[in-house]
C-alpha cells in the first residue's frame, strides 16, 4: 500500500508521543511488553515481534517498516485517515493519535461526538451516531462543520480538537480515579 505524506505527518507526531523505537515492560500498564506503543498482549501476533526477537532488540530496518505499516493499517487506514484529512489535516492527525492510544472505535467517537455538541443543537445539521466508524456521515458532518456559521474557519477546527482533547482528557481522569496506580501516567495529559 502506498502511504500518504498526510499519513507520515501525523505518523511522525504520534511517534513522539509514544516513544519511537523505544521499548518498555511496565508492570502497571496492562499492554506488558511494548515497542513504539504496539503491545504484545493486544497485538502477540504483530510480524515486529519476531524480528525484534531474531534480532535480540537491535533496531533493524526491517523491524522500522513493520512499525510503519502497522499504523497505516490497523490505525491510518480503518479511520480512513486520508479523506479525514483531506478535509482537515489537523483532524486526521488528533484521531489518529487518538485512536491510537484508545483504538479506532473511541478515537472516532470522541469526533463524531464533539461534532454533535458543536451543531448548535442540530441548527448546522444532525447528530451523528456515535458508531466510532468513519463513513460519509461523519466525513460530511466534518465538512459541512467547517463551513457552518459561526464560528469562523479559523476557529472552527481548534475548537474542534479543544473538545475532542476534553473528551479524551476526562477518559484520562476516570481511569486514574477508577485504577489509582495509573496516576503514574500523567503524561497522558501531555497528549492533550
Amino acid at each position: 500500500m502506498s502511504r500518504s505524506e498526510r499519513f507520515y505527518d501525523a505518523f511522525h507526531i504520534m511517534q513522539q508521543r509514544e516513544g519511537r523505537n523505544i521499548r518498555t515492560n511496565d508492570p502497571v500498564d496492562p499492554g506488558g511488553d511494548t515497542f513504539s506503543g504496539i503491545s504484545r498482549e493486544n497485538w502477540p501476533d504483530w510480524i515486529g515481534w519476531q524480528l525484534l526477537d531474531q534480532s535480540e532488540g537491535r533496531v533493524t530496518p526491517a523491524i522500522v517498516q513493520a512499525v510503519e505499516h502497522f499504523y497505516y493499517t490497523q490505525f491510518w487506514g480503518r479511520i480512513q485517515g486520508d479523506a479525514l484529512a483531506e478535509i482537515s489535516p489537523e483532524v486526521a492527525t488528533e484521531v489518529f493519535d487518538t485512536s491510537v492510544n484508545f483504538g479506532c472505535t473511541r478515537g472516532v467517537q470522541f469526533l463524531q461526538e464533539s461534532l454533535s455538541l458543536l451543531n448548535l443543537n442540530r441548527k448546522l445539521y444532525p447528530d451523528l451516531v456515535l458508531d466510532g466508524q468513519v463513513g460519509w456521515k461523519t466525513l460530511e458532518t466534518l465538512r459541512l462543520y467547517c463551513v457552518s456559521r459561526p464560528p469562523k474557519p479559523d476557529v472552527s477546527i481548534p475548537r474542534l480538537l479543544r473538545v475532542m482533547n476534553c473528551l479524551q482528557g476526562m477518559h484520562y481522569i476516570q481511569q486514574m480515579r477508577k485504577y489509582p496506580a495509573k496516576e503514574k501516567y500523567r503524561g497522558w495529559f501531555d497528549r492533550i
